[in-house]
């Protein structure tokens, strides 16, 4: 008997509608949610994805102290991991790569978002701040 109460009853447009609007929610936050934990976790490069497309993080600079590759990829590509310095002597891990090998020992700035790295040039040392050059020595 309750059975035959919930098949009479009509489906509507509105009811559709709320239903596809709670289903479309539903959805995004769970992508959002994952988003979170992934951008957490040990993955740089999630992190990176996150924080580059990351609308209220600010770009920012840094600074490092060039070292030897982590490592050489396929059409010699090289990976770096190192901490950079921000003005403020603050340290953010980040991951890059460049087609050229980077002369070591030399000072890099680096532009980024997080830890997304959107550039990086060579300065003189002259040209980093005391507390971000005091935290890279």
């Amino acid at each position: 008997m309750m059975l035959s109460f919930y098949l009479k009853g009509e489906i509507t447009l509105k009811g559709l509608l709320k239903g596809i609007v709670f289903l479309i929610i539903f959805v995004i936050l769970c992508c959002c949610l994952l988003i979170v934990i992934f951008s957490t976790s040990g993955s740089s490069e999630i992190k990176g994805v996150s924080d580059q497309l990351n609308p209220f993080m600010k770009e920012k600079y840094a600074y490092v102290k060039t070292k030897l590759p982590d490592a050489v990829e396929e059409h010699n590509i090289r990976r770096y991991k190192q901490d950079i310095v921000d003005e403020d002597g603050k340290r953010t891990k980040v991951e890059f790569i460049s087609s050229d090998e980077l002369k070591t020992n030399h000072y890099l700035k680096i532009k980024h978002k997080g830890t997304h790295v959107e550039s990086f040039e060579e300065v003189d040392k002259s040209e980093i701040p005391k507390k971000a050059l005091n935290a890279i020595e």
